[in-house]
């Protein structure tokens, strides 16, 4: 029992009061845990979670939205990367956000002992700057991730400079370019035809399995600099009583590089607007479930 109270004791020391280096703690778990769960085809992670707060003396604790909450709370918010292989996943970094006003009070950061180089940065920038660690780290990944939040055109021009393949959600009111101009998230996917809409299930919600219907849409690049092409992933719910046909989902963007496996995509133009070839007869070719789709529509 003694020692017991010893170890409860000691723990509590290095918890409350404990002198200890936070970010090389940090850094020598990423790297320990890229190393048990280590793959050369690893996806990061970006995400964002809030953690519910009695008072605002916490630092960045204010009301903002946090999905962990069901919307608007008082909490704290930070961004955390995630490493995750076909051997499991492990968060490896993280960011506290601090919301302007928190920045910008003098009073609150004196009072407390927030560093003078820790300023205000959106979302995006905390994600960039985990990033940048992970390639300073070594750590083998390929892919990068994210929601909505993360879609920013920085974001996604950060992943290429540093050489991730990303798959990142954008905003509804996006506008990427295909060869016949600039479209939103919703009208590529009106002109999509039925049969070309690959079914996936995504995951649990509260409601049971999660199925979206996916398309391939070709895009260009959205850098003067990017090499290659974009791919446009346009998904929607699956029809059910629960969830209507409707887009729901913004375009992920991916950056190119020469698919890894048997698969191939054909390029199929959708030259009316049913989104069918204009070629008649028996010999014509329809898209089917995952073909990428060329936006040459009549008119468009």
């Amino acid at each position: 029992m003694r020692a017991r109270r010893q170890s409860m004791r000691a723990a509590a020391h290095f918890l409350s009061r404990g002198a200890w280096n936070h970010d090389l703690a940090r850094d020598r778990l990423a790297v320990w845990v890229a190393a048990e769960l280590t793959d050369n085809e690893a996806v990061l992670i970006v995400d964002e979670t809030g953690d519910e707060k009695s008072s605002t003396d916490c630092v960045g604790a204010c009301h903002q939205y946090s999905g962990a909450l069901g919307g608007v709370g008082l909490c704290q918010v930070a961004v955390h990367l995630t490493y995750a292989s076909p051997r499991g996943h492990a968060l490896i970094d993280r960011e506290l956000y601090l919301p302007a006003a928190w920045a910008e009070d003098e009073e609150r950061r004196l009072l407390r002992h927030v560093p003078d180089e820790v300023t205000f940065a959106t979302k995006p920038q905390l994600a960039a700057a985990t990033l940048h660690r992970a390639r300073q780290r070594g750590l083998p990944a390929r892919w990068f991730t994210g929601d909505e939040v993360y879609g920013s055109l920085e974001l996604r021009r950060t992943a290429r400079t540093l050489g991730f393949d990303y798959a990142l959600a954008v905003k509804a009111d996006h506008r990427a370019s295909t060869a016949v101009g600039r479209f939103s998230a919703t009208e590529p996917a009106a002109k999509v035809p039925a049969r070309a809409w690959m079914r996936r299930r995504t995951g649990n919600g509260t409601n049971g399995d999660r199925h979206y219907d996916w398309a391939l849409i070709d895009v260009l690049a959205d850098a003067p600099r990017g090499p290659g092409r974009r791919r446009a992933r346009v998904p929607r719910h699956a029809p059910s009583p629960l969830y209507p046909r409707t887009v729901l989902l913004p375009l992920p963007l991916r950056h190119p590089r020469q698919p890894r496996g048997p698969r191939e995509h054909h390029l199929h133009p959708l030259e009316d607007r049913g989104g069918l070839p204009r070629r008649e007869g028996p010999a014509r070719t329809r898209p089917g479930p995952g073909d990428l789709l060329d936006l040459r529509c009549a008119g468009a």
